[in-house]
Formats: C-alpha cells, sequence, structure tokens
C-alpha cells in the first residue's frame, strides 16, 4: 500500500487562469509526479468531465497519474472510461429534470453554456459565486434541497447531489493518508477533511476564510515537515502546485 493518496484540483490550480498548464512547467511537473509515485497515488479532482480532462491536461502529466474524481466526486476513471459512483439512479435522473428547468432560464440566471455531465449539473458562467447563490434560492425554493447541493469554482456553478464532493470521491480510491490540493470554494470538503491539506497562492479568499474557522492555515515556506493544517505555497496556480508537489515528495 503507498502512503498517501493525492487529490489535485484542476481550474485555479493545476491549470492557469488560461485553462492551461504552462509549457515550461510540463516536463518539471511530470518528473515530479514520477519521483512522487514511490509512495503516493495521484489523481485530478475536478467538477469536470474526462473530455475536459484529456483537452486541457498535456499527456506527459497525464501518464503520471492514476486516475480522476470526476464531476465534484460523483464520478471515477482509472483513465479510460467514466463510472458514477451515485448509486441512487432517481437522483440521476432527476438531475437531468433539474438541467433543463434551468436550461429555460439560462439567461434569467447568466448561464453561459453547461457542461457535459453523468451525475452532476455545471453551469458555466463569468460570475460563479452570484450564480451559486441564485441556484441555491432556486433549489430551495423549487424542491430540489432535499437532493442537491450547489457549490462554484472559479469558472462554474455546480449541482450536487447531496451527500458527495471531491474528498468522498477521492475516499472511493484512496489509499492510506490523503492530501488535497486545491483552490476554490467547490473544494472546501477536499481541504477540511483530508489528513493534509495545501492551496496555491491565488486560493478564494471566502475558502480561505472557511479554512481559517476549522484547521490552522500556515505558509508552505519553511515547513518541514507534515502538518494538520492547509499549507499556502508562494506561488500562484501551476507553479504553486509545482511547489506544493516537491515538497511531498521530498518531505
Amino acid at each position: 500500500m503507498k502512503k498517501f493518496t493525492v487529490g489535485i484540483d484542476l481550474h485555479g490550480t493545476l491549470l492557469d487562469d488560461r485553462w492551461k498548464v504552462p509549457e515550461e512547467l510540463v516536463i518539471p511537473l511530470a518528473e515530479v509526479l514520477e519521483k512522487l509515485k514511490e509512495r503516493a497515488s495521484v489523481f485530478l479532482c475536478t467538477g469536470n468531465d474526462l473530455s475536459f480532462v484529456n483537452r486541457h491536461v498535456p499527456q506527459d502529466i497525464r501518464a503520471q497519474l492514476d486516475g480522476y474524481v470526476l464531476e465534484t466526486g460523483c464520478v471515477i476513471s482509472e483513465k479510460k472510461k467514466e463510472r458514477v459512483i451515485v448509486r441512487n439512479k432517481e437522483i440521476i435522473k432527476s438531475r437531468r429534470d433539474l438541467q433543463e428547468e434551468l436550461e429555460k432560464r439560462k439567461g434569467e440566471f447568466g448561464i453561459d453554456c453547461f457542461g457535459r455531465r453523468l451525475a452532476t449539473v455545471s453551469a458555466f458562467t463569468k460570475k460563479p459565486r452570484r450564480l451559486c447563490e441564485k441556484i441555491s434560492v432556486y433549489l430551495r425554493q423549487n424542491g430540489w434541497s432535499d437532493r442537491f447541493g450547489v457549490t462554484y469554482s472559479s469558472v462554474a456553478a455546480d449541482i450536487i447531489p447531496l451527500g458527495y464532493n471531491k474528498f468522498t470521491g477521492l475516499e472511493e480510491v484512496s489509499e492510506g493518508c490523503n492530501i488535497g490540493i486545491a483552490d476554490s470554494m467547490n473544494d472546501k470538503a477536499l481541504l477540511l477533511e483530508a489528513d493534509f491539506g495545501f492551496a496555491p497562492a491565488n486560493i478564494e479568499p471566502e475558502l480561505l476564510k472557511t479554512l481559517r474557522k476549522e484547521r490552522p492555515v500556515v505558509e508552505l515556506r519553511g515547513l518541514k515537515e507534515f502538518r494538520d493544517a492547509v499549507a499556502i505555497a508562494d506561488k500562484r496556480n501551476t507553479w504553486g502546485v509545482l511547489e506544493i508537489l516537491k515538497f511531498i515528495s521530498s518531505t
């Protein structure tokens, strides 16, 4: 059994603000991930689907990963196929009905488009926090809140069956202690419930405020060993992930 299972968020974390891994970081990331294989399993944890991962994450990096926790913890992929882990088929059916309702209100809610999803609803927008608030009210007022919750990332509002999140998805594939690396509100459970949490410097201010109520928050700089805390890297996005992975692989 490997010592750790690492879950890395995608938008705002592994990917930069242009939804890319900077070209100059592809090989350094692939090398540190290869080194990490000796002691850890590594999964991407994202609200997106497998096709998005394959388009936006370079093959050199994907080759070093053990798989993907997709759709905010509701779907697992061991690289080739997607497997829905939401057991309640009625929930899956009703989320399609919910998306149809929201599609009729696209303009009213400020939704740009919907992502392809098997178990969740992902609404992309320029103002994800505001959209999350609107959808939360809509779920309560229209009888959906007993089945679904809503959270948001830097690019979308995600509607998820209750009881599922990125951490529950990571537990589904976990070996040993869990490590979360993430930056947005839809990563809250991943950073609060994992044994160890890390974030790039661009961590969402609201998430940082929430974390400080529950766990110590420390600077990664100068940290010599793992702590029961969330450690913040000096650098943003992909550069911060590289900084964090170097720490994990050498500690």
